[in-house]
């Protein structure tokens, strides 16, 4: 992700087995927070499709994520990157 940081703290949103969702605050552009999703690579491929396809062509009055990429893991892993939509802009 170009302009970004380590973040200041990582806040855990849901830690599970299969997925687990984080709040990187201050690792995005101009210190802001990114949202991480930590999915199975099968999985992460659908979410991934969805953002890159389908929420571009959404009307724009719609509140929606940023998704700004993906990066696989070691293993059967793949995580996604998403602005933080709960900060004002």
């Amino acid at each position: 992700m170009g302009g970004a940081g380590a973040p200041d703290t990582i806040e855990v949103l849901h830690d599970g087995k299969r997925s687990a969702t984080y709040r990187l605050v201050g690792a995005g552009p101009d210190g802001k927070a990114v949202i991480v999703r930590r999915a199975r690579a099968l999985r992460a491929t659908i979410q991934r499709a969805w953002y890159e396809l389908i929420v571009p062509r959404l009307p724009l009055r719609i509140s929606r994520p940023r998704y700004r990429g993906s990066r696989k893991d070691g293993g059967n892993r793949v995580w996604l990157f998403f602005n933080d939509t709960t900060q004002r802009l």
